[in-house]
């Protein structure tokens, strides 16, 4: 293969700086381990499978590949293949997701098992 996703062994391209860990979570921020939740819950519900799961996200643009960050690349394959699946409505999607960048998220028409509505907020970005 020789798309993006394999920079590795490709010629010019020098070693990659070190990540810098961090003593309390293996993520950089809040969002990235609901994104790690949400890639378990696909996998575990049978929505996706691994294969699959790559297969998309490598198949992202090769720009768009080196410039967002790692859980962010997740997170669009993982919106993919959840539309694709028929577990969320794109549109509805993109609504919500308008919705938090607006700083107005509205909660969700669907309630928890437990009955009650529940609707997350978006965490302040930091810069």
């Amino acid at each position: 293969m020789d798309g993006i996703h394999d920079l590795g062994g490709m010629d010019s391209f020098h070693d990659l700086p070190p990540d810098q860990p961090d003593d309390a979570s293996p993520f950089h921020h809040e969002w990235e381990g609901v994104v790690q939740s949400l890639y378990i819950t696909g996998l575990g519900s049978d929505t996706f499978e691994l294969d699959r799961f790559r297969y998309t996200l490598e198949g992202d643009d090769p720009e768009r590949y080196l410039t967002v960050p790692y859980y962010e690349r997740w997170l669009g394959a993982i919106e993919t293949l959840f539309v694709e699946a028929g577990v969320v409505d794109a549109d509805e999607l993109r609504e919500r997701a308008e919705s938090f960048a607006a700083g107005r998220p509205r909660c969700p028409t669907r309630r928890t098992p437990t009955g009650s509505p529940r609707c997350l907020r978006a965490p302040a970005r930091s810069t």
